[in-house]
């Protein structure tokens, strides 16, 4: 299928429109599984099963409610999906539907879509179908540069019947002349659909100038860092320094040296430079470094249009840079075609008047200029488009793998948080393999997350075998020693950082020598709470940081039930966890009681699977649910009305991290690993093994509204504790120790 051109906005033409950007959304997210779907929290992504439900629910906003009147095809679509609404941060913990229900709630929207454009839709119609096509497509492109982000797989596109050109490699270098004068900045009105950002044309003087005919390449750009453009201080701006040196900048992001040169990561794969493709993922601060060193400067707004669209003072901007006919594929590298860039010297039929190559398509690219409102400016309906972002300057996002939008003419993006970060390599072990749902491989998937959003190569391993990396993260002192031990002879002064857990805190490291030498071994310690310093041998506790487990607070809690008093427990079944001791409370709580133990683990034997069984059995209070997905697992926390703990030993419970973002008070046997996230003085704790200390509590709870109330206000004040920005910043903060 060509590109379209949206000048011929008839009915049938959007219809096809509409089809076929939601093939293009479904296409970039088909092969993806739950997990991936969900994804980690990173400042610059959204969870892709959120954002998928967010295409349909505008499409649905703006050209069946808005512009038609209907009322909305789900109750809670704006609760789930309305950007302007809901918190970026929040996006992780809503209760979302499932991947076929979010894929229902969209093929319903686009049917009922398609059902109007056959009506003869009205000028109003017409627009806002235009825009959410616009707006899925640009989605498009985050789809794109999120499976960039975090390493996942080319997508597999549909649907053209045309391969994308292969582009001629070769170089296009050299500059053109642009006369300058007088020239009309922005969108001229009576034209097809246009953006409130580009409204509306008006008067910029400008002087003459060159421009270089073609986008900087790949092996322009290697010369630049072969020169040492990432430690010469006078080709950078004072805040381009800072973030150089806040990032650790040493070339640009995904790419690396190995003996044959250089390589950059393209998806989940890493290719050699391509020499005559444009560089991309690169900030403006290196995009602005880059033209220092050469002697030049990025182009200003207007000069950049203008050479983009401008035969001459006197004479119209072209609608396109080639001219007002629509885009083809020799024209311009659209679409996402290539699933990526070619050569500079490729599309030679898409020239600009004054000679200037790929002006559309291929690249995003830089100009000076802050992101700020034209003359008069007005906002159009989708006010949040442009307004919230004017004035964002140069803290911006390196430019996408990927043209995806409909062809038009050149037009202005807001300016998105940029995308470098630190460049290394961190090989994260953990003793659970892969698939496993405790608490060491939620953790690990969890920091795997974190750390690719700072420094964004990162490996989850098992164990350490002499892979090449520039930091080890290993959790369990005991199980991981091996590759501690392994990692320290490859790597004697590298930067290795070990996660200490309860059964290492107050068991191994005080039992069994290969633990305590694996303390010595490690440049710093994380314990997940306080107290857990307190437990390491005084030579080695300056090495020790405190890392609180994080967990997205939850948009909205589920309401509990009113004719039950439920208490969740969390935690597979194994004897160190106590697993039964709420269930053998609960027998003894009086008549009257409304408790009701719901219990969500697996059981690592099958004796203890047998003990459960049996309890159930017999104990109308006690539900044992089995293992289920933590999604799951969280939703039924977040109804119940406490959270009970019984382990005999904990270094610091992912599980109270998690009630304490659901907004859920919890009861917990009185052990270090509790005491250093709850504090001293909480009043909800139990000894060890105590069966009627926890059923007088539990009882307690139930019954006194005002104990039940001071519990949730303790744990409310504790909430901050596990926000996830506040774990970004510790391991932000200790890569920063480490030199990285």
């Amino acid at each position: 299928m060509a590109a379209p051109d949206h000048t011929r906005s008839t009915p049938d033409v959007l219809a096809a429109w509409v089809k076929d950007v939601r093939r293009r959304t479904l296409d970039l997210i088909a092969d993806l599984d739950d997990g991936q779907l969900l994804g980690p929290l990173l400042p610059t992504l959204n969870p892709l099963l959120w954002e998928i439900g967010h295409v349909a629910w505008f499409q649905e906003h703006w050209v069946l409610r808005h512009a038609n009147r209907r009322p909305p095809l789900r109750p809670d679509a704006d609760a789930l999906y309305d950007s302007a609404a809901v918190a970026h941060d929040k996006r992780w913990g809503l209760p979302l539907p499932s991947r076929e229900q979010t894929l229902r709630y969209m093929a319903r929207v686009e049917e009922e879509v398609l059902e109007r454009l056959t009506n003869a839709p009205r000028g109003n119609e017409v627009y806002f179908t235009l825009l959410s096509i616009f707006h899925e497509d640009m989605h498009g492109e985050a789809f794109t540069y999120t499976r960039q982000t975090l390493g996942y797989p080319a997508p597999q596109l549909s649907g053209y019947g045309d391969a994308a050109p292969a582009g001629e490699d070769a170089p296009w270098g050299g500059d053109v002349a642009v006369a300058g004068g007088t020239f009309a900045l922005g969108a001229e009105p009576g034209g097809a659909f246009v953006f409130d950002n580009e409204k509306w044309a008006h008067p910029v003087e400008l002087k003459p100038f060159a421009i270089a005919r073609a986008p900087v390449t790949q092996a322009e750009f290697a010369a630049f860092v072969e020169d040492g453009g990432y430690h010469r201080r006078e080709w950078w701006t004072a805040a381009g320094w800072s973030w150089r040196e806040r990032v650790a900048a040493e070339q640009p992001v995904y790419w690396r040296r190995e003996a044959g040169g250089w390589l950059r990561r393209e998806f989940d794969r890493w290719v050699p430079l391509e020499p005559h493709r444009p560089a991309i993922h690169i900030s403006w601060y290196e995009a602005d470094a880059f033209c220092r060193r050469a002697g030049r400067r990025l182009p200003t707004e207007a000069e950049w249009e203008a050479a983009a669209s401008w035969p001459a003072e006197g004479r119209p901007k072209r609608r396109f840079p080639w001219g007002e006919a629509g885009p083809s594929p020799d024209r311009a590298n659209l679409d996402g075609r290539a699933l990526g860039t070619v050569g500079v010297a490729s599309h030679a039929a898409g020239d600009s008047p004054c000679g200037c190559r790929q002006m559309t398509g291929n690249v995003w690219e830089w100009t000076a200029d802050d992101f700020l409102p034209y003359p008069g400016f007005v906002p159009d309906p989708y006010k949040e488009y442009s307004a919230p972002w004017f004035g964002d300057a140069r803290t911006s996002a390196a430019q996408h793998l990927a043209q995806l939008l409909p062809a038009g003419p050149p037009r202005r993006l807001r300016r998105l948080p940029h995308l470098c970060a630190i460049v290394m390599k961190v090989c994260l072990v953990t003793p659970a393999p892969p698939g496993s749902r405790k608490g060491n491989r939620v953790t690990a998937l969890r920091w795997a997350g974190i750390l690719r959003g700072l420094v964004r190569r990162v490996t989850v391993l098992e164990e350490y075998r002499g892979e090449r990396c520039d930091l080890l993260v290993a959790l369990h002192a005991l199980h991981s020693f091996p590759s501690v031990e392994r990692y320290r002879s490859v790597a004697p002064d590298a930067p290795l950082v070990l996660a200490l857990t309860g059964t290492d805190l107050y068991g191994s490291i005080h039992t069994h020598p290969e633990a305590d030498r694996a303390l010595d071994l490690a440049t710093r310690l994380i314990v997940l709470q306080p107290f857990g310093i307190a437990e390491l041998p005084e030579r080695v506790r300056a090495k020790a940081r405190v890392i609180y487990q994080s967990v997205p607070t939850p948009t909205r809690r589920a309401v509990p039930r009113t004719d039950l008093f439920e208490a969740c427990v969390l935690g597979h079944l194994r004897p160190v966890k106590d697993p039964l001791r709420t269930a053998l409370a609960a027998r003894l709580l009086p008549p009257a009681s409304r408790l009701r133990v719901l219990h969500l683990g697996a059981a690592l034997s099958e004796e203890m699977a047998e003990q459960a069984r049996r309890e159930a059995a017999s104990n109308p209070r006690y539900r044992w649910l089995g293992e289920v997905p933590r999604w799951r697992a969280l939703r039924v926390l977040a109804r119940c009305q406490l959270l009970v703990l019984s382990s005999q030993l904990e270094g610091g419970a992912n599980v109270v991290s998690e009630a304490l973002a659901a907004s859920v008070p919890v009861l917990s046997s009185r052990i270090a690993g509790s005491v250093g996230l709850l504090g001293e003085d909480y009043p909800g704790y139990f000894p060890v093994g105590d069966t009627g200390a926890l059923a007088r509590l539990l009882e307690k709870a139930e019954t006194d509204a005002a104990f039940y109330r001071t519990l949730q206000a303790w744990c409310g004040h504790l909430r901050h504790l596990v926000e996830p920005a506040r774990e970004r910043r510790s391991w932000e903060d200790l890569l920063r120790e480490l030199g990285r």
